[in-house]
């Protein structure tokens, strides 16, 4: 995942286009992986640090205000979220699957 974000320029991006980004490409990558295995809370824990960190614009050189709390960011669209899924919950749903 941090391969794909060093040729992404988030200075560059609008929130939209960091949002669809982060839905895109940095929600697919693991999948796979969570299909098969129950992957440990850490490493789920790493995967949304990434996601957020990309979407709000923080670098590991500049910190950034995140502007909203990632459980009201990973609600779904329709009750004011902006869709983003928690890698622990689409884990045990393709699991379950």
């Amino acid at each position: 995942m941090n391969n794909k974000l060093k040729g992404w320029k988030t200075c560059f991006l609008s929130l939209a286009g960091r949002t669809m980004l982060v839905k895109s490409v940095l929600d697919s990558i693991p999948t796979y992986a969570m299909q098969c295995n129950i992957l440990p809370q850490s490493t789920h824990s790493h995967i949304d640090r990434i996601q957020r960190n990309f979407l709000w614009g923080t670098t590991p050189d500049r910190r950034k205000l995140h502007l909203a709390n990632w459980d009201l960011v990973t609600t779904p669209i329709k009750d004011g979220g902006l869709g983003i899924q928690k890698t622990s919950g689409k884990n045990f749903a393709l699991l379950a699957r």
